[in-house]
């Protein structure tokens, strides 16, 4: 189980991160998330969502999962919470 902090200032400043700067993470080819369309042709433009190509609904079961891990550290990384 993942220790609470306990400084309010530091949990303050994460929960500040986190509400403004979310990141989806979908399978190009995610017949459920993107109602049987190409993900990647229906979220063009849109900053919160990254497309992994060669995935599906279960991308991190997917040949692409590296892919989902790289983005999903470098999200952590710029949040401020990679170790």
């Amino acid at each position: 189980m993942a220790k609470r902090l306990e400084d309010p200032q530091i949990d303050e400043t994460l929960s500040s991160n986190l509400l403004n700067s979310s990141l989806y993470i979908l399978g190009r080819h995610d017949m459920i998330a993107c109602s049987g369309k190409d993900c990647k042709v229906r979220f063009e433009g849109n900053k919160l969502h990254e497309i992994v190509d060669g995935a599906g609904h279960s991308v991190t079961l997917s040949l692409a999962a590296g892919t989902f891990f790289e983005l999903t550290f470098d999200w952590l990384e710029k949040q401020g919470l990679a170790p």
